[in-house]
């Protein structure tokens, strides 16, 4: 009895040392999804001496001009040698408020070790969504803690938080009101 454990921990014990020679063994980086504001980001805890190619996919939830959405995404990035912090920010120009994310997976394979001359691939990082001013309107009068978020004006108007996208009211933006504690294009108050 004593025989054959010592000879299946002896196995065993091979067996891990040729995992972790192999590399096999080695973790894959820690990757979390989480929302700040209207941005969707991906953070990273890498502890090893190698990068990794990293496979991303996720779906957002919004609500849009009060109708509910979701969109997929599916992105690539470059995990960096014992790096940790954001290796994906994906501004998404939704009102904070109703963004939320799901159906998060992620996928990494090890990256050749770069040479001296390689530098790894960029982190990607989409281009920031336009910046707007916020309109003029009579809402300003009634209400308070607006901001805008890529061209969401966000607000809140009579105790409610409320949201538009100023594009959808056209040549009239600069006459946003306050429609019973929602925002509202020209024409609807």
């Amino acid at each position: 009895m004593r025989r054959a454990l010592y000879m299946t921990a002896l196995v065993f014990g091979i067996g891990l040392a040729f995992l972790s020679e192999s590399g096999i063994a080695n973790a894959e980086p820690v990757l979390k999804a989480r929302t700040q504001g209207s941005d969707f980001i991906v953070e990273t805890t890498n502890s090893e001496d190698v990068g990794y190619n990293c496979n991303i996919s996720y779906t957002l939830h919004f609500i849009d001009f009060g109708t509910p959405g979701s969109e997929k995404f599916e992105k690539t990035t470059y995990v960096l040698p014992k790096a940790s912090g954001a290796v994906l920010v994906h501004p998404t120009g939704k009102a904070a408020s109703t963004l939320s994310h799901s159906a998060f997976n992620s996928s990494c394979f090890r990256a050749s070790q770069p040479s001296a001359k390689q530098t790894p691939p960029p982190i990607t990082k989409t281009p920031p969504p336009p910046q707007y001013r916020r309109p003029f309107g009579t809402y300003r009068k009634t209400c308070k803690s607006c901001r805008m978020q890529g061209s969401i004006l966000v607000c809140q108007c009579d105790g409610k938080n409320t949201s538009l996208d100023i594009l959808s009211c056209g040549s009239g933006a600069d006459q946003i009101c306050n429609n019973n504690g929602k925002l509202s294009c020209p024409g609807k108050c």
